[in-house]
């Protein structure tokens, strides 16, 4: 994480346990940094903590192939996940989508 602007950094919430959301509306220019810092975007999960517990909903998923450039890859992540947020069916999960989880390598 530490490639990415210290605005994309001071709005990510890290877990204990390590992993790292952004709240829905800071989603897309996480996902730009991310690939902009050259990782590929795997998945994207979206979260809310209702009475202290963890309500997580599995939103989408980017499968790498490895006979691709890693470039390709980035973008083609990128493009996955950008897609899938901008998608109007998140308003469906709004109560779910509190924040977004985003999984990346």
């Amino acid at each position: 994480m530490s490639r990415l602007p210290d605005d994309i950094l001071n709005r990510a919430r890290v877990q204990e346990n390590g992993e790292v959301e952004w709240r829905l509306a800071d989603a897309p220019q996480a996902i730009n940094a991310l690939a902009a810092a050259g990782h590929v975007i795997l998945g994207l999960d979206l979260r809310t903590y209702p009475d202290g517990q963890t309500f997580e909903v599995p939103w989408s998923t980017f499968d790498p192939d490895d006979a691709r450039a890693a470039a390709d890859n980035v973008d083609a992540g990128r493009k996955a996940a950008l897609h899938k947020v901008a998608l109007e069916s998140v308003a469906d999960y709004a109560e779910f989508a509190e924040w977004i989880r985003i999984t990346w390598r």
